[in-house]
Formats: structure tokens, C-alpha cells, sequence
């Protein structure tokens, strides 16, 4: 059985595959995996027939810009240092990653503006906007996804163990994803 350290490294394969095979970057492989439900085979398809559905400046911010700016915030509204996403739309720190944060608490990897809803750059919200504990939690929910969907056993580890722990105490109820079994807690 393949534990979880192979298990991402298969993640990582079929992002960086399909990132080369399409000519896009691995944020939207990875976007674009989790839309077709990792399956590389209908993505590629699509993208043949039609790139401009899978990929264009509609659905992607394509350059982004990361830079703060004073501006009101666009959720909270507060005129404060805002991040612009390079998209045109401006958040505050502190709105942006709650924002994240209670999207991965409901087990949404969509890394979307909340404005517009391009998608963002994973990598760079992962790195950038997630304190160790939800980028964990990120972590273990993509691994997850990417085990329901190309229907590889779950094998139980320690290490999805502490990432179930952690998860618990950060967001209380919520799916138990370490489990495979997808329930709600009680």
C-alpha cells in the first residue's frame, strides 16, 4: 500500500504532467484538476477541443499583482492597506484570509477571488495567506480529494492522524477527512 508521503508525490506528478502536457502553469493544472475531478484524461480532451473554455482571462487571474494598496476593503469595507489580487479587486489581510480559511474549513479548494471568482494561484495562498495549522488542513483536503477521485485506497497514517487532530482544534466541527469517511462530527 502506498502511504501518503507517495500519495502527494502522485499529486504533484499529475499536476506538473498536465501542466507541461496543456502549456499552463501548475496553479492551473491544479484548478483545473479539481473542476474535472482529477481526471487528466477528459481535461486534456476538453482542453483540445476547446482551450478558451479550460483557460482564458476570465477564469484566471493570470498575472497577479500582490501589491498593497490603501483602498477600502471590498468585504468589510474598512479603508485600510489592501491586498489587490491583480484582478482589480482589494481585500484587507485580515478579510482575505478569513476568507480562505472558512473556505477550506467547509472543505472548498475553489481558491477563488470572492468578487470576481477567479481563480487564484494556489501556491501563492498556500505560502502566503495560511498559517501553518490551515495550510495543513489545505494539504489534507487536497490529498483527500485527489484520493476520492482517482479512487486510490486510504491508507491511516500518524501523520493523518495529527492533520485530523489539527483540523479538529482549529475549526471544531467539520468533516472527518483522516477517517475517509467524509462524515459531519457531532
Amino acid at each position: 500500500m502506498e502511504g501518503v508521503r507517495g500519495q502527494t508525490q502522485n499529486i504533484n506528478d499529475t499536476i506538473k504532467r498536465v501542466a507541461s502536457r496543456l502549456g499552463i502553469s501548475e496553479d492551473q493544472a491544479t484548478a483545473l484538476l479539481l473542476i474535472y475531478k482529477w481526471d487528466e484524461e477528459r481535461l486534456v480532451s476538453k482542453f483540445k477541443q476547446s482551450p478558451n473554455d479550460c483557460v482564458n482571462d476570465h477564469y484566471f487571474v493570470t498575472k497577479p499583482v500582490f501589491n498593497l494598496e490603501w483602498t477600502p476593503c471590498l468585504l468589510c469595507k474598512h479603508f485600510t492597506a489592501c491586498i489587490n489580487l491583480g484582478c482589480v479587486d482589494h481585500f484587507c489581510d485580515k478579510c482575505f484570509r478569513e476568507y480562505f480559511e472558512s473556505k477550506i474549513n467547509e472543505d472548498n479548494l475553489d481558491m477563488d477571488c470572492p468578487k470576481c471568482l477567479k481563480f487564484l494561484p494556489h501556491s501563492w495562498i498556500k505560502d502566503n495567506m495560511m498559517s501553518k495549522e490551515v495550510r495543513k488542513r489545505y494539504e489534507a483536503l487536497l490529498l483527500e480529494n485527489f484520493r476520492h477521485a482517482t479512487k486510490q485506497p486510504h491508507t491511516v497514517t500518524e501523520e493523518d492522524s495529527l492533520l485530523k487532530k489539527s483540523g479538529s482544534q482549529i475549526f471544531g466541527k467539520g468533516k472527518d477527512l483522516a477517517s475517509g469517511s467524509g462524515e459531519n462530527k457531532k
